[in-house]
């Protein structure tokens, strides 16, 4: 078992769930991520504001749609992904929340033959999930937490193959009486649906109760009619959506569109049917479709959708219009922004959508079905009911449509038998236009029931095992050679099933029909009507005489028509069998039985008796006729004279009526019109209550949002006054520890404002009292309870004053901006300290707008171009012109190619006014929108003296290097950090190394002569220690073996007092030395 756990969280918080249960449980607990394969005996957990789904083994998570506005993660989302995945193998459990989530899902999965849960609400801090799941009557077991998992056990480990076998060895028994038991109290027969489906039903109702054994739950159904009912609800139980499958409904509204399109002339009346409705999102689909179709034309017809069902339940709540998140999650917006609102966090059908639909109760198996439809929507219906009840509804379907009506079946559903009424327009989408078949007959209207069945434990088939093989042989041969041609016909005379190559039946000319008169040889009308007339009469089986009969091909056959009765539960059916025997067996017969002119003579009277026994049959049923005519003719006088009776009676009636009637229509046309001023008024008064509460739930928001407190007061007396609890708590209190009378109110304000202001704000309050002001705004500090200063924003103004324009009542708002000021004050220390360090470094910014050519320049710019703000134009023209033409040019390089998106960096001079000029560093950015550039920000830098410094110290260098070059000096550095050592081209030449190789301290050690490494690394050593110069001669090897003199002169220099680097010279003294080594201490 897999553990899947959507836990209603705030989107950002982080839950602790997956460390807490991991930490409890021995089972593994993971958080869930998108594609997650899922595997047994884990436990997963969704993460916040996902919403998460199961499909083909893995976890699915999704970001909710922004427009809706339901629990995040939506539990009924994940219980319909489980039910349409895992079907009866699923379970879902409803635990303590808020509102109805949930209980969508489980009725979902108990569609799908799984098993529901929930919590007892008595022991649930919050029950509002656990009772809106309850109430859906799809919750199996109602349970206290700490019971689940002994109950998910058993349900886990129920035998379920013991279960399916003691069904079906009892089916022919028990099920039927159960069924019959429930067509008792519940008005509906369920022998016509499939019994798989049904037994599916029973089944779960058995591991509910754990009852394994089927006599058992009979027995228990019979003791509890609760139980009756949970049964009954099982069944009928169904799940459907809103535009279940988009592509049919596609084709739908392309079929529906022609078809409107070709009849829009006709009556402007749409009659739609959809049985088996359930919970309504098929009808109020159709109803969508059909305002989308008609748009702005959907006045102009009269739309009547039924939408029928027989549970009650279903439709109560079809009627209401009201739908979870879940059931519009995979919905178009446009539609559902279109045609649903929000009602107490579900999404309610708007009402002329709902008005265009009729829910009703209706049994489609036994009531009367719909007239003049255009369309009959019957999907995913037909797939329980058996084929014989199928085969009775679709020619219901078919009289109930007009002659181009539309059929609408769902993906697994066919007409089946009745191609023939029926025209194919989408065979994948199962649509289906009504076939013209004449004059259209109402179908009869047939019982499917089936006598109950009573139950015997003990009872057992008679007839066990196959048939013997005797047994089959006879059958095989009596039907090829016995009745190898017959027919059935129903008690309308119309052919139902037709066996073998018949030659005695023939199509009529002109319109088609089913009749057997119409459709068998003329020579045998005659005595096949006398012979189904005795058989009708008689219920028994009826027999003719041989009879002579010549066929097409000129072939002479001999016939004798016998008819049966056949037992049906349905209708009266009638077997017709043709038994017929060659020509020359009745010549044999003939040459045996005497002269021709004798067996004319007996033909002949063959004939009149047949004729006689004819017309007896047309006597006999011409009386029967006459009779039911002569009572009806009676009836019907009689019915006559009542009824002119009854005309006299209201004529009379009619005048008395016709003078009331002026009266009330006088009456009720004042009513009317009073009636009409009233629902205008009510109208306007809620339009304007209903605009004046989101005014105030604006105001409201507005005012917590901005932390504004209120206070309103009286100037002259203490009546009304009112201080918002924003008002206490901006400064730190709660409402009840204000003073509650006024004196001490102001007293107890003045006393907490800041000593720097509370002259400033008596000053005001004092004019503003006397009338010298009408208002005033002023910012002030307050001490705060923890004993800090806060700033706030205060304003006051009159809310009402008297006849001589005194204020005698005023409003005043107060707001805590402590953050912005401490942050304003933070920011001009900031912008001082920055134009301070800016003007030490000569610095200054500037901006360039694009698009208007406007350019902007800090102070410091105009500092460092020593040109007086005041006086100077700033555009950009005038600032090309403070420069040289080279440098002008090599500006507007640099823009260019800053505008195509790289940097710009650029040194120029700035000529002064008095011929003077300064060097300038420039870097900037471009700023783009749209990926077209608008402004370019960027920065200036007076870099004349490091330019100046940078030019010496290049000329000291080249000197120096003249210089070592001319002396044989080489120059050195080796940083401290990595003892990487850099040596100029002479230092390469004296160690013999070939210019450009890597050098590091490793490799000069390596170069020193053995008798002066250690001599060498103690001179190093004690410059180190000491922080000055070393100078050192010693002996060096170089790679081709030769021993080099060097004088070599070190200095080490340090940063913030680390080592930083060393730097010196090596002098080549080996001429000079000639093989002379002085030796030093």
């Amino acid at each position: 078992m897999t553990y899947i756990i959507a836990q209603h969280l705030s989107p950002t918080y982080k839950s602790m769930m997956v460390d807490l249960l991991s930490k409890n449980l021995d089972k593994e607990v993971f958080e869930a991520k998108n594609g997650m394969e899922v595997k047994a005996d884990k436990i997963y957990i969704c993460p916040p504001n996902k919403n998460i789904l199961f499909h083909q083994n893995y976890l699915v998570l999704q970001e909710p749609d922004s427009g809706l506005y339901g629990p995040k993660p939506s539990v009924d989302i994940l219980f319909e992904s489980l039910a349409y995945e895992k079907r009866e193998k699923a379970i879902g459990i409803i635990l303590s929340g808020t509102g109805s989530d949930g209980a969508r899902g489980v009725r979902a999965i108990k569609a799908e033959g799984g098993f529901t849960l929930a919590q007892d609400p008595a022991t649930a801090k919050y029950d509002g999930m656990p009772n809106a799941a309850i109430h859906t009557e799809s919750i199996d077991i109602i349970i206290k937490p700490e019971s689940m998992g002994m109950e998910l056990l058993e349900i886990s480990t129920y035998p379920e193959k013991v279960l399916s076998s003691v069904i079906k060895d009892e089916f022919s028994d028990l099920y039927h009486n159960i069924l019959s038991k429930l067509q008792a109290h519940k008005g509906v027969d369920f022998n016509v649906y499939k019994p798989s489906t049904i037994q599916r039903r029973i089944e779960r109702r058995m591991v509910t109760r754990k009852i394994t054994n089927l006599a058992h739950y009979y027995e228990y159904l019979q003791n509890n009619s609760e139980e009756i009912d949970a049964l009954f609800n099982d069944i009928l139980i169904g799940v459907t959506s809103f535009f279940r499958d988009k592509e049919a409904f596609d084709a739908l509204e392309d079929t529906l569109r022609k078809y409107l399109s070709e009849n829009e002339n006709d009556n402007k009346n749409i009659r739609i049917w959809a049985p088996a409705c359930s919970t309504g999102e098929e009808a109020y689909s159709l109803a969508m479709l059909l305002s989308k179709i008609l748009d702005d034309k959907l006045n102009h017809y009269k739309i009547q959708i039924f939408a029928t069902d027989i549970d009650e339940r279903s439709l109560s709540f079809s009627r209401k219009g009201l739908y979870p998140e879940s059931a519009l999650i995979d919905m178009d917006r446009e539609f559902r922004e279109k045609y649903f609102q929000i009602k107490n966090e579900h999404y309610e059908v708007i009402k002329p959508i709902r008005e265009m639909i009729i829910f009703s109760k209706h049994n489609i198996i036994k009531d009367p079905a719909f007239l003049r439809l255009d369309l009959l929507v019957c999907r995913n219906l037909l797939i329980y009911f058996s084929q014989d009840l199928q085969k009775k509804l679709f020619p219901e379907f078919h009289y109930a449509l007009k002659d181009n009506g539309l059929l609408f079946l769902g993906k697994s559903e066919s007409v089946g038998y009745f191609q023939s009424h029926f025209k194919t327009i989408e065979k994948k989408w199962k649509l289906y236009q009504a076939a013209y078949l004449g004059r259209k007959e109402p179908p009869k209207m047939n019982s499917f029931t089936l006598a109950e069945h009573k139950f015997t434990p003990n009872s057992k088939n008679l007839v066990q095992g196959k048939k013997s093989d005797i047994h089959e042989k006879m059958l095989e041969y009596i039907n090829h050679a016995i009745i190898p041609k017959c027919l059935i016909i129903n008690d309308n005379m119309d052919i139902v099933y037709v066996k073998g190559q018949n030659p005695y039946l023939v199509r009529p000319d002109g319109e088609q029909t089913s009749n057997i008169f119409k459709n068998v040889l003329a020579t045998l009308n005659i005595e096949l009507r006398a012979v189904i007339h005795n058989c009708v009469k008689e219920q028994q089986v009826s027999k003719s005489r041989f009879q002579k009969v010549l066929l097409v091909d000129e072939v002479i056959r001999y016939v004798r028509i016998t008819v049966s009765p056949l037992e049906s539960n349905n209708a009266f059916l009638y077997f017709i069998c043709f038994q017929e025997e060659d020509n020359e067996q009745f010549k044999a017969y003939e040459l045996t039985t005497g002269s021709d002119e004798n067996e004319h003579t007996k033909e002949l009277e063959f004939e009149l008796t047949r004729t006689k026994e004819y017309l007896q049959t047309v006597v006999e049923e011409l009386e029967t006729s006459n009779e039911e005519m002569q009572s009806l003719n009676e009836e019907l006088q009689s019915s006559n004279e009542e009824l002119q009776s009854s005309n006299e009676e209201l004529e009379t009636t009619n005048e008395e009526l016709q003078s009331t009637n002026e009266e009330l229509q006088t009456a009720y046309t004042e009513l009317r019109s009073m009636y009409d001023e009233k629902e205008e008024s009510t109208k306007e008064i809620f339009e304007v209550q209903e605009e004046l509460k989101k005014s105030n739930k604006r105001l409201e928001v507005a005012l917590n949002s901005s932390k504004l407190g209120i206070s309103e007061y009286h100037i002259p007396i203490e009546k009304d006054d009112y201080w918002s609890e924003m008002w206490a708590d901006i400064l730190g209190y709660k409402h009840g520890e204000l003073p509650f009378d006024k004196t001490n109110m102001f007293i107890w304000i003045d006393e907490r404002i800041h000593p720097d202001d509370i002259d400033k704000i008596k000053s005001l309050r004092d004019k503003y009292i006397h009338g010298e002001i009408k208002e005033y705004k002023l910012k002030i500090r307050m001490k705060h309870r923890d004993g800090n200063w806060i700033w706030l924003k205060v304003y006051i103004r009159p809310s009402e004053v008297d006849f001589d324009g005194r204020v005698i009542k005023t409003i005043s708002t107060i707001q805590d901006f402590t953050d912005e000021e401490e942050k304003a004050q933070t920011l001009e220390t900031i912008t001082t300290k920055l134009q301070n360090s800016q003007r030490l470094v000569s610095l200054g910014t500037w901006e360039w707008n694009i698009l208007d050519g406007t350019l902007w320049w800090s102070d410091e710019v105009y500092d460092i171009f020593k040109i007086k703000k005041e006086k100077f134009d700033l555009t950009y023209e005038n600032f090309l012109k403070l420069l040289n033409a080279q440098d002008r040019k090599n500006i507007e390089i640099a823009v260019k190619e800053a505008l195509k998106g790289k940097p710009y960096e650029i040194k120029h001079q700035v000529l002064h006014s008095n011929s003077d000029s300064i060097i300038v560093k420039e870097t900037g950015i471009v700023i783009f929108e749209k990926n077209e550039p608008v402004r370019m920000l960027g920065a200036i830098q007076d870099v004349s003296t490091e330019t100046h410094l940078i030019n010496e110290l290049i000329e000291y260098k080249e000197n120096l290097q003249i210089a070592t070059n001319a002396s044989n000096i080489g120059l050195w550095e080796m940083t401290a950090l990595d003892g990487k050592v850099s040596w100029d081209k002479r230092s390469y030449e004296i160690f013999g190394i070939s210019e450009g190789t890597e050098v590091s301290y490793d490799v000069w050690n390596k170069l020193l002569h053995p008798e002066d490494a250690r001599r060498v690394k103690d001179a190093i050593q004690h410059s180190l220690e000491k922080h000055k110069l070393y100078n050192i001669l010693f002996k060096i090897v170089r790679k081709d073996g030769t021993t080099r003199y060097i004088q070599a002169s070190g200095n080490p220099i340090y940063e913030y007092g680390v080592l930083k680097k060393f730097v010196g010279v090596n002098l080549d003294l080996t001429d000079y030395m000639e093989g002379i080594y002085p030796h030093q201490n």
